[in-house]
């Protein structure tokens, strides 16, 4: 039996303004499974990215475009 990490691709998205900067996320569904029998993890990241008027970015971990 082989170990696999699958990707299923993103579930859940979301884009607009808070506190004047421009937010946008995207998460995303992952799959770690033994020959497609048994699912042993499925961990649903999400990234961030946070861009702001004076053209300066950043990102993190959040599944929101607020706060």
């Amino acid at each position: 039996m082989t170990p696999y990490w699958g990707f299923e691709g993103p579930i859940d998205g979301g884009a607009g303004v808070w506190q004047n900067e421009a937010r946008s996320f995207t998460k995303f569904h992952f799959v770690l499974g033994i020959s497609g029998k048994w699912q042993i993890q499925s961990p649903t990241p999400c990234i961030r990215v946070i861009g702001s008027v004076n053209g300066s970015g950043r990102g993190d971990d959040r599944c929101s475009v607020e706060f």
